[in-house]
């Protein structure tokens, strides 16, 4: 493969890897980001579903302590209050959302069900008011029906004292039977001052109730000081017993008065009592409805949990892809390490081979590897054949030089040898001359 092929798959290999990368990273975040929303939308409908569920139990809540609070039952208008207020702050939460938690309005898809609920809670919360507005008065029913109830026993104690008596002393079967009568209308005001308080037959109740009262007044003033209809009593322990009587009835009048004078009020406060009673099962209903609406919402949300699992399943599957990729490009390096590693190998036997003539000498052949390093080693074994067929020839060169400045030097021996042995003849022949000339 060349070297321009293989760059083209190492950067192919290289950008699949990349986009495999990017992929997965996508993947994941997608993921994150789903179970991200869906956590906090998940949270959003816990607290609406929490504030639904706590509206049911409020609905019948208040319906409770409406009804105590109109029988005048210590500390239930401050819980009415309480979930009243309540009520509200949970209707103001969905309807403009909660800063403190984070929670956002309630979302087009239950603005209907909360329409319903805030209409329902309107008419149920004009009926609270009432009832709370009517607190003083209830209080003061409350408080005269308690003294009443805690008088009554004792006015019962002495009308019955007054029977046995009167039982004793064999008085007339019409006195005593009149007084027996006193005795069964004390019992019945008791009975009927807490009927009167119990929200259930109201009206009836405070009527029976001003009748027994008025009947046990004329008749005990009868038996004090006798009128048209009854004689009075003249037995004088009788009388002591009905003087007692009478001034604890007395007392129970004025509290008696104060509830008849309160009684039209007392009425219309049980009855709102009663309408929020009534109304309880509306408002669980509307509850009931929108609770269902938000549960409704959560599942038709276009981002569901499921998405994060098909994110997160993408992400696995692309990271078993990357895996294959990484696989693949290690198993391409690989094979093409073994082959550059078999082709340098056959370069370097090439190459010894080719040095060998270098080694006998040869510098006319030049070094042909070419792949990878052995080619630049065979670059430089050529370069140096050249250095050194250069260095031959400049020997070569300067063996010649020698050689001719030699065979010159020899040349001039032989001529100054000549030129020597003739001037030793000439120097010879001067001397037997000049021999010649002394002899003679």
């Amino acid at each position: 493969m060349s070297t321009e092929n293989q760059s083209r798959v190492k950067v192919g290999s290289h950008k699949r890897t990349m986009y495999l990368i990017a992929a997965l990273l996508l993947s994941f975040s997608a993921m994150v980001g789903v179970f991200w929303y869906v956590g906090i939308e998940a949270n959003h409908d816990k607290e609406y579903i929490g504030y639904t569920s706590e509206q049911q139990v409020l609905s019948q809540q208040i319906a409770k302590y409406a009804l105590e609070a109109s029988s005048g039952v210590e500390g239930s208008f401050s819980q009415l209050t309480h979930y009243r207020d309540r009520f509200d702050e949970i209707l103001n939460h969905q309807r403009n959302g909660n800063v403190a938690t984070g929670l956002p309005p309630s979302g087009e898809s239950v603005e209907d069900d909360l329409a319903a609920m805030e209409e329902a809670w309107s008419g149920f919360r004009e009926s609270i008011n009432f009832v709370l507005d009517g607190k003083e008065g209830v209080s003061v029913v409350a408080e005269a029906s308690k003294v009443i109830n805690e008088l009554m026993p004792k006015l019962q104690a002495y009308d019955e004292e007054i029977v046995d008596i009167l039982l004793d002393s064999k008085a007339s079967r019409d006195v005593i039977n009149l007084a027996t009568r006193q005795l069964m209308l004390s019992q019945r005001i008791a009975n009927n001052v807490n009927h009167a308080l119990s929200g259930v037959d109201v009206e009836l109740a405070i009527e029976r109730f001003s009748e027994d009262v008025e009947e046990y007044g004329s008749v005990l003033e009868g038996m004090v000081r006798g009128n048209d209809t009854i004689a009075m009593i003249k037995n004088e322990e009788v009388q002591a017993k009905l003087f007692e009587t009478s001034m604890l009835f007395t007392i129970v009048s004025d509290y008696v008065e104060e509830l008849l004078d309160l009684s039209d009020d007392l009425l219309e406060i049980q009855a709102a009592a009663q309408s929020i009673s009534t109304k309880s099962d509306d408002l669980f209903a509307a509850a009931l409805r929108l609770q269902n609406g938000y549960s409704l919402a959560a599942d038709l949300r276009p981002v569901q949990p499921e998405m994060a699992y098909m994110f997160g399943g993408i992400g696995l599957l692309v990271l078993f892809l990357l895996g294959m990729q990484v696989y693949r490009d290690q198993e391409s390096r690989r094979k093409q390490a073994e082959m550059e590693n078999t082709n340098n190998q056959e370069a370097i036997l090439r190459l010894l081979d080719e040095m060998g003539n270098l080694a006998d000498g040869d510098l006319t052949t030049y070094a042909t590897v070419t792949e990878d390093f052995t080619g630049a080693i065979a670059d430089s074994v050529n370069y140096t054949i050249d250095a050194l067929r250069d260095m031959v020839t400049t020997i070569n060169e300067t063996s010649g030089q020698v050689s001719s400045a030699a065979r010159q030097t020899q040349e001039t021996a032989q001529h100054l040898t000549e030129a020597s042995t003739h001037q030793a003849d000439e120097i010879a022949s001067a001397t037997t001359s000049i021999n010649e000339m002394a002899v003679s």
